[in-house]
């Protein structure tokens, strides 16, 4: 059987963003639920893609998966900088209906040219990458939830794939937005400490649940991003 995975860049927990976006989330829950209250926070690499090892061990498409990221981290030259809280009213960029989202934009470099050559090089033993923009952590958004109806800024969503009348949440893109403005105001700090993630992953069905993963390589960029925070 094929199993899902999925590329993250991630704030590690030495990084003082992965506490404040924490909170933000936790804080956020007062405003309503939303997708991205189910993921730890990161930034997409990748979409999620399928790899399958050989039956008989001969060949594990993971590992060259990981062997390819060790080679450009080795040759490339990074930076993570962050920049600041914004409304996307496109949204995600997955989801066929365009419901605003709001996120912290990201400036990288060199990350997003990894995620090119791993679709390019993995195409070769059948795995299918999908490289992201790898500009911004998501705050807020609805993307994959059956929706109900949108008034006036405000959409209603079920919060579970059953589809159940009793199980709904409303979304309010502005509402996150102010919030998020004043969480972060005074709160974003430039750090070198992030990680390059690759999860294996067990769905959720509902927004009350959490997304399970399990980590199955962790890359530090601290020492590959030194040169661009000299005093941390």
């Amino acid at each position: 059987m094929p199993r899902r995975y999925i590329l993250y860049l991630e704030p590690n927990g030495s990084n003082p963003l992965l506490q404040l976006i924490k909170d933000f989330f936790e804080l956020s829950k007062g405003i309503g639920l939303n997708e991205a209250q189910q993921y730890r926070p990161h930034c997409s690499i990748t979409g999620f893609f399928e790899a399958t090892t050989n039956p008989q061990g001969e060949f594990d498409p993971i590992e060259a998966f990981c062997r390819l990221i060790d080679h450009e981290l080795s040759r490339s030259h990074l930076h993570v900088g962050l920049g600041g809280i914004e409304l996307d009213p496109k949204g995600k960029a997955n989801s066929p209906r365009q419901i605003p989202s709001v996120r912290l934009t990201l400036a990288t470099e060199g990350v997003r040219e990894i995620a090119a050559l791993l679709k390019d090089k993995m195409s070769n033993y059948d795995v299918h990458i999908r490289p992201k923009l790898v500009d911004h952590i998501s705050l807020a958004y609805i993307a994959n939830f059956p929706q109900r109806e949108h008034s006036e800024g405000i959409y209603q969503f079920c919060s579970s794939m059953t589809n159940s009348k009793a199980d709904s949440v409303h979304y309010d893109p502005q509402a996150y937005l102010e919030a998020a403005r004043l969480h972060f105001k005074d709160g974003l700090v430039e750090s070198n400490e992030w990680n390059l993630v690759l999860h294996e992953e067990e769905h959720s069905t509902s927004m009350n649940e959490p997304h399970k993963f399990h980590s199955v390589r962790t890359w530090n960029l601290k020492s590959l991003l030194s040169k661009a925070y000299p005093d941390r």
